[in-house]
């Protein structure tokens, strides 16, 4: 059953069936994309989110939403929105560098239990117990 959620780009209520943005915004989202994108390939050395703002009259929201999506990275290393949530420095993609990156897949290596090898047919004598043969009577 959907569920009402906030919208993550214009903060509006909707109903959702598992995605964080509205049908306008996402819509409005992947027309960004092509055209930051048709602005990347015509102007290789403007990749800042300003430039890119400039460029393709789109709201700086939207910019830095398709960085933390993976969908986008910059040159620009003092744009201030996207730092690792973890150590706060800057990074061009995603919301985490590299080094928290693996530091949070080793923790979450490092947490699963390991498994016990199994016997192998071996049998503990010691902890067996057998019932005498009960006789039966006629």
């Amino acid at each position: 059953m959907p569920e009402i959620v906030q919208c993550k780009i214009c903060s509006k209520p909707f109903q959702s069936v598992g995605t964080k943005m509205c049908y306008k915004c996402m819509n409005e989202v992947d027309e960004a994309f092509v055209r930051i994108r048709d602005f990347l390939y015509e102007n290789p050395e403007k990749s800042t989110i300003e430039e890119i703002c400039e460029g393709t009259d789109t709201p700086k929201k939207i910019v830095i939403h398709l960085i933390h999506e993976n969908r986008l990275s910059t040159s620009d290393s003092n744009y201030g929105s996207s730092v690792c949530q973890y150590c706060r420095r800057p990074i061009s993609s995603g919301i985490m560098c590299d080094k928290c990156r693996k530091n949070l897949s080793d923790t979450l290596l490092n947490s699963i239990p390991k498994q016990q090898k199994p016997l192998s047919g071996r049998v503990d004598k010691t902890k067996m117990h057998i019932e005498p043969k009960k006789r039966r009577e006629n």
